[in-house]
């Protein structure tokens, strides 16, 4: 068919076979089924044909080149000092500055190569997967925010992640601090919500621990000769 509405084929899909590396399908019109699988999966096809519609759903984040970003502002509620706004000048003239009274620049040089880089990470961001049937949703987006990142760019569009820590739970890789201690929060993984959206996310460490940067980060200390 050439109608964009009309399905091009329609299969139904049974169970997995008893070694688990295929699975009964059978397309419609047709008396045959037949034990399908992918060449080079060791498994079932069942997870390609997942009903749940978030599985379907993209779950990209940010995915911004360096030269599309204008401003990068970066807020940590409960530590204040750690927040910075990251701003591109004319011929990529980098300005990092900071609203915390307790910044001291004085003999600090701004590390350019590390604001370059910074600007580098936010290429093909994105979450784990979706958590819209969290129980607490609500009270994890109005608590306060581990990090709020926003996003502005050359064309004065705006987008903003609010990143919230994960308490710990059974599934968390660490449970314990280096002293013994149990942790409150899991290390591995944040919830997500992108400002103006209903749904929450799950994010990884792994993927967007390269954008929770420190204003510190962007400065070294002057070295006299």
């Amino acid at each position: 068919t050439d109608s964009p509405t009309e399905p091009f084929k329609e299969y139904a899909i049974g169970g997995v076979i008893s070694s688990g590396n295929g699975t009964f399908m059978l397309l419609k019109g047709s008396e045959q089924p037949y034990v399908v699988n992918i060449k080079g999966l060791d498994g079932n096809v069942l997870p390609r044909f997942s009903n749940q519609l978030e599985a379907w759903r993209d779950r990209l984040i940010f995915n911004y080149a360096a030269d599309d970003i204008a401003k990068i502002e970066a807020t940590y509620e409960l530590n204040p000092e750690r927040s910075f706004a990251l701003s591109v000048g004319e011929s990529n003239n980098y300005t990092v500055t900071s609203a915390s009274e307790k910044v001291d620049l004085e003999k600090k040089r701004l590390n350019k190569p590390v604001a370059a880089t910074y600007l580098n990470s936010f290429k093909r961001l994105y979450s784990e997967a979706y958590e819209n049937d969290y129980p607490k949703i609500d009270s994890i987006r109005n608590s306060k925010a581990f990090c709020r990142l926003k996003i502005t760019d050359k064309n004065g569009k705006i987008k903003q992640l609010n990143v919230h820590h994960r308490d710990i739970n059974k599934r968390s890789k660490k449970q314990v601090d280096i002293d013994g201690i149990a942790m409150d929060y899991d290390s591995d993984r944040y919830f997500a919500f992108i400002e103006g959206r209903d749904d929450m996310f799950l994010i990884q460490e792994y993927v967007f621990g390269k954008v929770f940067k420190d204003f510190s980060d962007f400065y070294y200390e002057e070295v006299k000769k």
